[in-house]
This record gives C-alpha cells, structure tokens and sequence, in this order.
C-alpha cells in the first residue's frame, strides 16, 4: 500500500539559491514539454482533419454558435419579461443544446472511424516517434537533477494521456508562469527502510527525533523535541553529493517496517508569504496497516448512505445528509463563522479591486497632465489604461522608489501608499483563504472519520459533479447566480467526496457507487411514514405530504431512498425499509481483496511445507 507523509518546512538553509535555480529549470523543462506536447497534438488534429471532418466541426460550430445565442436571447428576456416568455426561451436554450450535443456525437463517430484506419494508425505512429524523439532530447539539456525531472515528466505522462478534443475543442495542456512554487525532488530506487531515512544514505537524510516528539504528554514539548533538519540531494560534484538542508517539524513517525521510495520538497506561494513542505511517499505494509487502523466499530455489516449537495440554511450551509441501515441519520452542515471567512475573502479581493482601479485611473490622469516625465516612466507606463493586475501597478511602484525625479512627490506618495495597504490586504486575503480551506478540510476529514469508524459501507450517487459547476439559465432564474456559484464553491463537494473515498480506502471499508439515473425511482422519492408520492420537493429543503399531513427533511430522506435502492438494486430485498445484517451484507471489493490475499499466503505457506517435508522424506 503506497502512503504519502507530509511534513512542514522552513525556507532552505543550505543552497537555497541552487533550489530555486532547479525549480525555475524544471518549470522551463516542462514548458517545452507542453510546447512539443502541443504541435504533437496539433499535427494529429491535422491528419484527423485532412480525411474529412471539416464538415463535421463546421456543423459543431454553428451548433455552439446557436446555444450560444439562445442563452444570450434567455436571458435577455428574463431580464425584462415573465414566466411564460422565460419558459419559451429556456425551451429553445434545451433545443440548441440538443442540436450540439448530437454534432457533437457525430463528429466524435467520424473520428473514431478516421482514426482505427492503418494508414491514420501509421502516420499517427511517426507523429508520436517525433514527439518522443523531441522530449529525449529536452531532456538531455533541461539540466534538471534527475530526481526533479522524473517530477516533470510525471506530470508530463498525465498531460498526455487526455483526450485530444474536449468536446469540439481542441484540448491542449498550458504552459505555466514561474511565480516562486515549483518542486524538486529525489526518487530512490527499490526504497530504503524508514529506519535507514535517519542514517547516511546519499539521497535523502533526516536528522534523527527523540522519540518524546511523539510520546510526551506535554505538547509544548513534543513540539520542541519534533523539530529536525531535512537533507536532500540536488546535484552532483563528480560524485559527491550536493545537499540542500531544511528545518523540519516531524510531527508524526514513518509507519514502522514502512519503504521510502520517494521524496519530494514543494513550496507554494500564499499571497506574499511562501510555504514549505516535503511529502514522502511511502510502500506500507498492508498487513501492518490494516492491523494497526483497521475499523473495529464496522464488523455489524452496517451500510450508510450519503446524499451529497449543498444548500444554504439561513448562515449556514448544509453539504450532505446520511442515513444508515442502523436508524440513525444526521447532516454535515458548514458553520455561519466559516461560511462567514469565504464570504470575507471576496470581499477583500473586491477592496482590492476598487482599490487597484482607483489607483492605476489617478496615476494615468497625473501623467497626462504632467509635461517632464522620464522616458523610463513613460514607457513603463504606456499601456497602464490595459492593466488589470495590482502586480504590475506594484511593479511600477518599486522601480520608481529607486529612479525619483523632480515634480514626482504627489504620485509618488499616492501610488506608494496604495501598494503599502494593497500589501497588507493580500497578505489577509491570502491568509483568510488559506485557513478557511483548511478548517473545512478538517470539517470534512473528521466527518468521514466518525462515518468510516461506524459503518462498514457507504453508499453514493456516482454522479459527475462538474456538470454543477457550468452556469446554467434555470439556476440564474431560480436564484441569483453570484449566490449560487459562491455557495458551490464554499461547499467543494468534489473534495467531500474525495475524502470520504480516502478514509475508506485507509479503513479498508467498501464503497459502492450507485448511478445517479436511478435516484428518481419512486420508491425512493416517497414519502417516509405513507409511502404518497403526491408532493414536490423541487428547490425546497423540507417536504410536506397531502395525504398523511407530514413534513421531513428532503435531503435526509433522499439519502434514506438511496439506502433503499441500494438494499433493493445490490441484495434484492423487497421492503425498501428493511435493515442489512451481516449475513445480507455484500462483500465489498476491499473484503474480497484482503481474503483472497490471505487465501493465497494460505495456499502459498501450505505448499512451502509439503515441499520442505518432502526434501526431508
């Protein structure tokens, strides 16, 4: 089992400067993997092309250009009618995106045709040999250590592995601005034992922690005693090692019997401050593992269902609901405060906004009615009505610290006044942001810890949730759009969901994704104590019964129907309220995994002593 361990760094205190110099060579490195990465792409939508699909994208493109009309005519008309000329509008919006989405599967059809002929398959295969050919010889002169441009060609493999269209579209990787984050790293072949981590290896060193970092009761002194000093090689004199040495807080210890196989160092810029930390990754056993995490709570066979979605209550905003096949239920909600922390980053970033625009305007009236400005400012300043990032204002702000000249006073003092407070803002604006991600970061890892103690199975929608993020007219009608998307980004329910799968996978209990076409099954949008399907609970957060009068959380009971539809789908009961027990319990795929490894260390012991008992025969 692979594991990755994180730790906090200080800044480096050794070859700093060579550090920085290696990861700006490895964003340079990788930029020219883009740019071969690109015209391979480019030359393979040529061959795609020249056999017959201009056509085809034209029709694509006339399609995108209607949809695109249609939401501009809808909202238009929402702007300034009613409902009945709304409905009208939304219809046609449904009509052209029906029209692009079937050109769309049309010229995906072609293509595949295009591409599965020999000739396409021979002339994609000389393209792919150049690309390669390229790379080999990017790599030779990038002058990256090795450790660090194994990292780049990493992401590299990823970049390539996408799709060569996305939708109609080209889809073609980015080249990246080096803004001070980057990574360096050392990749140790077939790993060292942790405990060797602490000794002399000639890759990667740590110095060594007084156990009493991990054991003390006194946290005051477990953080004295878990600071160390991190070494990693970035270089080569002949064959002597180059080190680069970071303080290190080790907080926690390497599983033990655990394999280093990797080590990474990252810094990552958070508004004007820099952040440092090396990640190691690690081959656990899974034995070791398991024993030492394994869920004791979870052995009663009890499943719990998540309904995933977000939706403002008042302050707060709820994220998820969940029922289990115990009776209980209960909802992950994000507290007012923290909602609260992402409402006060946009407003910051909008302070900062005004503010930068009321600058850069002062600044370009001033120099319009000065005569004597220097050629230096003059040309800095050229295109100053274009600008639309404070950076380049805060540029020009200390350049000319250092190039005063007579009459300047006024704007020199204003612009530098402006930088001084803009500073201050973007140092809280990036601060805020980054302790409000960890705080629901945590919200979220605590919540799936409780949940994965409990249960031995969970239950999702599998459902893509980036067809959420696009912005979509009925929403814009519905609600305001800003509201919306502010919510959806404060909820980041793609994040929940990865957590839960990763404390899953870290307990060994099972996940099972249920698809998302089913979840209007009547059974399941039922009402819990009449089983009445004569409600609406469309945009609403409670559900209210005719017949019986009741009134029940709407998102609770979705989670409730997706238990049930799952109890019905992957068991065959059917009552749709009936609990699981052990016995009905499905074996997961972790279950499966872990019985048939112990089958086979069975199978693989019993035959190494009837061979042993037959060598002694």
């Amino acid at each position: 089992m692979i594991r990755v361990y994180r730790y906090g760094l200080l800044a480096p205190t050794m070859n700093g400067a060579l550090v920085r110099e290696q990861m700006r060579g490895a964003n340079q490195y990788r930029n020219v993997l883009v740019e071969i990465e690109c015209a391979r792409r480019s030359a393979l939508r040529t061959l795609l092309t020249d056999n017959g699909l201009r056509q085809l994208e034209e029709e694509v493109a006339a399609a995108e250009a209607s949809v695109q009309t249609a939401v501009a005519a809808a909202r238009e008309v929402r702007s300034s009618a009613r409902s009945a000329a709304s409905v009208t509008a939304r219809h046609r919006v449904r009509e052209a995106r029906e029209t692009r989405r079937r050109a769309v599967d049309a010229l995906r059809a072609r293509r595949r045709e295009i591409r599965d002929s020999a000739a396409v398959q021979r002339a994609m295969s000389e393209i792919n040999e150049r690309a390669a050919s390229l790379r080999r010889s990017a790599r030779g002169l990038c002058g990256v250590y090795w450790g660090t441009y194994l990292l780049v060609e990493d992401a590299d493999h990823r970049a390539r592995a996408a799709a060569l269209y996305d939708g109609a579209l080209p889809n073609n990787p980015r080249c990246l601005r080096f803004f001070g984050s980057g990574r360096i790293g050392v990749q140790i072949q077939r790993g060292i034992p942790c405990a060797v981590l602490f000794g002399s290896d000639a890759r990667l060193r740590v110095a060594p922690v007084d156990p009493g970092a991990w054991q003390s009761p006194e946290r005051a002194e477990r953080r004295r005693l878990s600071r160390t000093v991190l070494s990693l090689r970035i270089g080569s004199e002949g064959r002597s090692p180059i080190w680069a040495q970071w303080p290190m807080t080790m907080h926690r210890p390497l599983p033990e019997g655990s394999i280093v196989k990797r080590a990474t160092v990252s810094v990552h810029r958070r508004g004007p401050r820099e952040e440092w930390s090396v990640e190691i990754t690690l081959e656990v056993p899974d034995d070791s593992f398991v024993g030492s995490r394994a869920n004791q709570a979870n052995g009663t066979g009890s499943v719990v269902a998540i309904d995933i979605g977000w939706r403002a209550m008042g302050g707060e905003l709820r994220v998820a609901a969940w029922a289990g096949s115990d009776g209980r239920s209960g909802e992950l909600v994000l507290p007012e405060s923290l909602v609260g922390a992402f409402v006060k980053v946009e407003e910051l970033h909008s302070i900062r906004d005004q503010n930068f625009t009321a600058a850069r305007q002062g600044l370009e009236a001033w120099l319009t009615g000065f005569a004597a400005i220097p050629d230096w400012l003059h040309d800095a300043s050229d295109s100053i009505a274009e600008w639309r990032h404070p950076s380049r204002l805060a540029a020009l702000a200390k350049k000319w610290k250092g190039l005063r000249f007579a009459g300047d006073e006024q704007a020199f003092e204003a612009l530098e006044a402006w930088r001084y407070h803009d500073h201050h803002l973007w140092s809280w604006e990036a601060s805020q942001r980054i302790n409000a991600l960890r705080a629901r970061r945590e919200i979220y890892r605590v919540f799936a810890s409780r949940l994965v103690r409990t249960y031995a199975s969970i239950i999702l929608e599998n459902f893509d949730f980036r067809s959420t993020a696009e912005s979509r007219l009925s929403d814009d009608v519905r609600t305001s759009s800003r509201g919306s998307r502010r919510d959806r980004q404060i909820a980041a329910v793609s994040e929940l969901r990865a957590i839960l799968q990763n404390a899953s996978a870290g307990r060994s209990v099972g996940i099972e994704m249920l698809d998302a076409t089913g979840a209007a099954d009547s059974a399941d949008s039922a009402c819990p104590p009449c089983s009445s399907k004569e409600f609406d609970t469309a945009g609403q957060l409670h559900g209210a019964c005719d017949p019986c009068d009741s009134v029940w959380d709407s998102h609770e009971n979705a989670a409730r129907g997706l238990l049930a539809r799952w109890q019905r789908e992957c068991r065959g009961i059917d009552s749709p309220r009936a609990g699981v027990s052990s016995e009905q319990m499905p074996e997961s795929r972790w279950v499966r995994a872990r019985r048939l490894r112990a089958e086979k260390d069975a199978g693989a012991d019993r035959a190494a002593e009837c061979k042993a008992k037959h060598k002694a025969v």
